[in-house]
């Protein structure tokens, strides 16, 4: 055991045993869901809910490329980059069902493989539900939490019917949650007739990702008033950005990023979007502001030396000051976010906190493509955003194409949304940890939760730095 579960755990008067939480989670596509959950999972224990964490090796890998580390004894570690709560503790994990680098995904359309189709064996499927039924008779948990519907990870829903059945044998007063999108991927090929008829009715309440500005029952409009009625929409899962460092109007960046999808590495497509986008760079109205490109871990060394000798050329050439680093567009740049003066990024999840500052922002959602199923979340978001009056502009691939539409944009977009903070509803992880621990709390009154201690990591940026050497 962990040296935090040797200690005596915290009391309080009156204060029952802690409940424990089962969070099921699988992002073998996206970040998404993995930095979602870990701020759940990090609200939930900040309010003495004892949380387990079951995920899979693809989710592990991709947790483990993103920065997150766990201790020996498989706890959240203290200088992890994802951060699940020190208290969150890894179980066994599912083994991988499916494999992305499967070259038939990646060729889906209307016709063919859709894309969350099952990749793994029969076999494997069967090793993950033995993991899953013992798991939970040991931890009994007093919450389950999944990341499911409607997000469209269809080929997932035996296995959650599984989970939410043994959880209810070990325990019949277990809550089930689900944390869902307002914009799904419907995976109609496989479970139209388990999401119309079933889903809704295991889950005792859904909690979605938006503002109710998009709506369930608008995207699904086979859901009934009953299901709706189990439905919270809780807003976004960010925090507030820290507060703008003083500074020079001109010293504020232009942060360029790809995006946090590891799986959207692709050699000629990620170097040619930061090329054309240096080439736009002198032509743009921020030519005189620092330019700071960030390039994810995958970036082979040859690659990226590729595109720090073509920001060095450009820096000599032009007099601007050029910053080419590796990292991944985490929590360890918020204060980047938010002292830029403009960012420019593939649709990734940090999108929100642009917004939520009041730093305009360029967005691309076709640098490479998204995977259609249903909807195109990216564009339908960013359209549904731009028309509630938030500061930023998309553009699809043609911009990237022609440096002089994509200077135009960005001077139209720098020059036109210089319109402060934009309002949205931010603290979801909060407010869906506060609803779990009422519920809780009201089916067991001896209980209490913690109160809530909030602490804060100082974290430095480190990256290439190309001086200016002028002409």
């Amino acid at each position: 055991m962990s040296k935090w579960f040797k200690k005596e755990k915290p009391s309080h008067p009156g204060n029952a045993a802690h409940p424990k939480a089962v969070l099921w989670l699988e992002s073998s596509v996206t970040s998404l869901h993995l930095m979602h959950m870990a701020q759940l999972s990090k609200a939930m224990g900040e309010r003495g809910i004892e949380v387990c964490i079951m995920a899979s090796e693809d989710t592990i890998k991709r947790f483990k490329d993103n920065g997150g580390k766990m201790t020996e004894d498989h706890f959240c570690a203290p200088d992890s980059a994802i951060d699940f709560g020190q208290t969150a503790r890894f179980l066994p994990t599912l083994a991988s069902q499916i494999s992305y680098a499967d070259p038939r995904v990646r060729k889906i359309d209307d016709d063919t493989l859709k894309p969350f189709e099952f990749i793994g064996s029969s076999s494997i499927t069967a090793k993950r539900n033995h993991t899953i039924i013992k798991t939970i008779e040991s931890e009994k948990p007093d919450i389950l939490v999944t990341s499911l519907w409607p997000s469209g990870y269809g080929p997932f829903t035996p296995e959650i019917k599984l989970l939410m059945h043994s959880a209810k044998v070990q325990n019949p007063t277990c809550k089930v949650y689900s944390l869902s999108n307002d914009i799904p991927y419907l995976d109609w090929a496989h479970n139209h007739h388990e999401m119309k008829a079933s889903y809704f009715d295991w889950v005792d309440r859904t909690f979605v990702r938006g503002d109710g500005s998009i709506t369930l029952d608008a995207e699904m409009p086979y859901i009934s008033k009953k299901a709706l009625d189990k439905v919270d929409y809780v807003g976004h899962f960010i925090e507030p950005l820290p507060p703008k460092t003083k500074m020079r109007k001109k010293d504020r960046k232009v942060l360029v990023t790809y995006g946090t999808r590891e799986s959207d590495w692709s050699g000629d497509n990620y170097i040619s979007y930061f090329l054309r986008i240096l080439r736009a760079a002198p032509l743009t109205i921020l030519s005189d502001h620092p330019w700071d490109l960030v390039i994810g871990p995958k970036c082979p060394a040859s690659e990226f030396e590729h595109i720090q000798l073509a920001a060095k050329h450009l820096a000599e050439a032009t007099d601007m000051h050029i910053t080419v680093r590796r990292g991944l567009p985490d929590k360890s740049f918020r204060q980047d976010i938010a002292d830029a003066a403009l960012r420019i990024a593939s649709y990734d999840i940090f999108v929100l906190d642009d917004i939520s500052s009041g730093v305009p922002a360029v967005i691309t959602t076709g640098a490479i493509g998204q995977w259609q199923c249903g909807a195109n979340e990216g564009e339908d978001r960013l359209d549904n955003l731009y028309d509630i009056g938030a500061p930023i502009h998309y553009m699809d691939q043609n911009y990237l194409n022609d440096t002089h539409q994509l200077r135009a944009y960005i001077n139209e977009t720098y020059a036109n949304l210089q319109i402060g903070r934009f309002s949205i509803p931010i603290n979801a992880q909060d407010k869906v940890a506060d609803r779990i621990a009422a519920d809780y709390q009201s089916q067991h009154r001896e209980w209490s939760p913690d109160p809530i201690i909030k602490s804060t990591k100082k974290v430095t940026q480190q990256g290439t730095q190309i001086q200016n050497r002028g002409k």
